[in-house]
């Protein structure tokens, strides 16, 4: 991959255009409030990337509704065969973090403390239940990372993979703490990581 875009210009949508060019790659970034990408939209008609990244989980702080309008318009500017590399939360492991196994440590004031952000992180998200977060396959929660404060989206890795169904193919998934490839959705690093990273392209067969 580093191959295929050693000599492109880089263009992020956070600052602007930084330079058109045939080989182009897009850092994207969205708020929280759901807004389009504004020079994806004054891009030409034709597919003009080779290669795209949302990063920093920012696809994450868009509503459901949003984020698979995010995948159509990825697609609509990538060509044929883009590679398309972005992170999300990890909702099994999520899942996995609240139980109250996870907040047990030899010390005593560190339990303390994983017990008291256990409780309120169900506080914050009510009336959100155990039983309904096992049975999503996506939910937005307020996490501990922003003080409880901020909308996160949170994702089932296989879920994940049925959202880029339609458009792309090739999916592979990276932990946040490895740099092996999951070949396996119930490894241990599913119910450990809490955020994964997707590497995809573009399909218009799909």
């Amino acid at each position: 991959l580093e191959q295929q875009v050693e000599d492109a210009k880089t263009t992020d949508v956070r600052q602007g255009w930084l330079g058109a060019t045939r080989k182009a790659i897009c850092y994207g970034c969205m708020t929280s409030g759901g807004k389009r990408f504004p020079e994806f939209t004054k891009s030409s008609e034709e597919p003009s990337f080779d290669f795209i990244l949302f990063s920093f989980n920012g696809i994450d702080y868009a509503s459901h509704k949003d984020r698979l309008k995010i995948f159509q318009e990825i697609k609509r500017v990538g060509k044929q065969g883009c590679y398309f590399f972005f992170s999300s939360h990890n909702l099994q492991a999520l899942e996995k973090e609240l139980t109250l196994q996870k907040q047990i440590v030899l010390n005593p004031v560190k339990t303390y403390v994983n017990l008291v952000m256990l409780g309120l992180f169900w506080l914050f998200n009510q009336p959100m239940t155990r039983e309904t977060l096992a049975a999503s396959e996506s939910l937005i929660v307020r996490d501990e990372s922003h003080n409880f404060r901020l909308e996160t989206y949170y994702i089932r890795a296989a879920q994940q993979i049925r959202q880029l169904s339609k458009g792309f193919s090739h999916v592979e998934i990276y932990p946040w703490q490895s740099t092996e490839r999951v070949l396996d959705l119930d490894a241990s690093a599913m119910e450990r990581d809490l955020w994964l990273y997707y590497l995809c392209r573009v399909d218009y067969t799909a």
